[in-house]
């Protein structure tokens, strides 16, 4: 392996109310890697559409140059760290600037939303890429012709994106191996008491066992059934025979392991899908419906009501945060 002679040089394009924790998790390697070394391995610049003072989804602002003051500077990487509002976000000067890097063949990249700023830049055609998974059904809707992945971070030639959060720490110490070895990317890991260092392949989401801290068998296979199952979904009978139990059996399973009944379970699972692309996406309220398995658009806002307490309509408005969560209501039995 060839080691760089000169410092790796890395761009981070920071977008209206970034991901602080993303952006740290992807910096903060490479200054614990320059600190173990002794010497400056990597640089790195901050960029924004406008310069100045870039607001982070916390609040907290980092001061970033404007597209024009990178002119000549020569990067090794460019990074886009999206936040909350990065599905949305656009700017030709900034997509241009975007374009013009890819053309010099080098890594570029997005940490989680940042995903949607190249897919609108047009950067990800025939290209595999992630997204934060809490985004995935947006972007897949918005672009499905884009090859999206479910993995923490995805290279596909010159193209890395990255899930998000500590999914960027996992990117950047895969960057470290590449570049200076194994052994410094295991160094910059235990510093931040990491641990094993995970591959990119690996799932951003945990399993259903874990989510839901369940561990029968049978309840997993059916709960996985459903989760597969939202824009059709699959009747109650219909799961228990495929799991190989009766439909009683299925019933106390469910009651016994989650305080809920299948039937419940499934339409809650259902509907915090429907939440997602409503507050994701500029899908028509009764495309949504359909998408999460329900015959009417009157049927679904119902029951939307019933569990959230307002309609869809009101949920795409922004509420004030002061309004206390509603708990689930009681199973109809």
């Amino acid at each position: 392996m060839e080691i760089p002679s000169k410092p790796y040089r890395v761009g981070f394009v920071l977008v209206p109310n970034f991901s602080l924790m993303a952006f740290c998790a992807a910096m903060e390697p490479m200054r614990n890697a320059n600190m173990i070394a002794s010497k400056k391995l990597f640089e790195w610049e901050l960029i924004s559409h406008t310069g100045g003072m870039m607001p982070s989804s916390s609040g907290l602002e980092l001061a970033t140059q404007s597209i024009p003051e990178t002119r000549g500077h020569d990067y090794d990487m460019v990074l886009v760290c999206g936040g909350t509002d990065a599905r949305d976000f656009r700017d030709d000067a900034l997509f241009n600037f975007l374009r013009n890097f890819e053309r010099r063949g080098k890594a570029l990249g997005a940490i989680s939303t940042g995903t949607f700023v190249l897919a609108k830049a047009g950067l990800l055609d025939e290209h595999a890429c992630t997204v934060h998974w809490q985004f995935a059904e947006s972007f897949q809707e918005t672009y499905p012709h884009i090859d999206h992945r479910s993995e923490i971070f995805v290279w596909d030639r010159n193209r890395v994106t990255v899930g998000g959060g500590i999914a960027a720490m996992d990117m950047m110490l895969d960057v470290i191996r590449h570049l200076y070895g194994a052994g410094l990317a295991t160094d910059v890991s235990d510093q931040f008491v990491h641990g094993r260092q995970r591959e990119g392949n690996e799932l951003q989401r945990s399993d259903i066992r874990h989510r839901y801290g369940v561990v029968h068998p049978n309840l997993i296979e059916a709960m996985q059934i459903m989760e597969e199952s939202v824009e059709d979904p699959v009747a109650k009978s219909e799961i228990a025979e495929r799991i190989g139990l009766s439909t009683r059996q299925l019933e106390r399973l469910f009651r016994h392991n989650l305080g809920d009944s299948p039937t419940r379970f499934y339409l809650k699972l259902r509907l915090e899908r429907a939440r997602n692309l409503l507050r994701q996406t500029s899908m028509p309220i009764t495309e949504i419906s359909l998408a999460c398995g329900f015959d009417s658009a009157s049927h679904f806002a119902r029951k939307y009501r019933e569990i959230f307490g307002f309609r869809p309509s009101e949920d795409r408005k922004p509420r004030s945060l002061s309004t206390p969560p509603r708990d689930w209501p009681e199973d109809e039995g």
